[in-house]
């Protein structure tokens, strides 16, 4: 009687530890680069126990930029240019972001009842194109050298005026850490000059991007300052 009683429990034992280990979540990546302006599709299969949802980055407040919250949108569902599909056997759970910009780059989670599995997109670098001329007013008014650049994370910077390397923030002078223009406090004479500025994206890693633009920045008269791109080179 008793022999027969813990066999039965062992038996039980067995089959719930199996059933235990066959809920996975497969997601084959770990890192994501995404052109901007193109759509991405990333699957993420949920075998085993029950999809929950697909949970979006969040970001603080910074340099200007808004603070962005973490959002979890399941099947049927969009946030947006957001949105999950379920595909193949039904066991993809599919997040398909539209037009990716850089305000998408971040850490995204499928989650199921059981486990997780996170990947980083990365949103590759971009200059949007240097405007020429930009008109900036002399004296008492702020101004602002456009560079224009985008990515995710936001590349490094390096700015030179007159062949002399800056410092930020530097006699009025300050960097926007996501666009790379300079902003600048009362625009003044002294503001006239040849500037540099080499970007160095994903620095020291394989798909490291690097580009120089050139700007000269003339006086004209006493009122108005104008910034004419005088060359852009890559070298990648």
């Amino acid at each position: 009687m008793f022999a027969a009683t813990e066999l039965s429990i062992t038996i039980l034992f067995l089959a719930a530890t199996v059933s235990y280990s066959s809920a996975e979540i497969n997601l084959s990546f770990q890192s994501v680069t995404a052109q901007q302006f193109r759509t991405r599709r990333f699957a993420c299969e949920v075998t085993g126990e029950n999809f929950v949802a697909w949970e979006t980055p969040s970001r603080e407040a910074s340099h200007g930029q808004p603070a962005i919250e973490s959002k979890n949108i399941t099947v049927g569902q969009s946030s947006g240019r957001v949105s999950v599909e379920r595909t193949g056997n039904n066991s993809y759970y599919t997040l398909v972001i539209v037009d990716v910009t850089v305000s998408d780059g971040g850490k995204y989670t499928c989650r199921g009842s059981n486990e997780s599995k996170s990947f980083t997109l990365k949103v590759d670098f971009l200059i949007h194109g240097v405007k020429t001329p930009q008109r900036l007013t002399y004296g008492m008014q702020d101004g602002t050298i456009e560079l224009g650049v985008s990515a995710h994370p936001p590349p490094q910077y390096q700015w030179r005026k007159d062949g002399q390397l800056m410092t930020f923030p530097e006699d009025g002078k300050s960097i926007d850490l996501y666009s790379g223009s300079i902003k600048i406090t009362r625009v003044g004479i002294g503001d006239q000059g040849n500037y540099t500025c080499r970007v160095v994206w994903m620095a020291g890693k394989p798909r490291e991007t690097e580009d120089t633009v050139d700007i000269e920045v003339l006086v004209v008269g006493s009122h108005s300052i104008i910034i004419n791109s005088v060359d852009f080179k890559s070298l990648q």
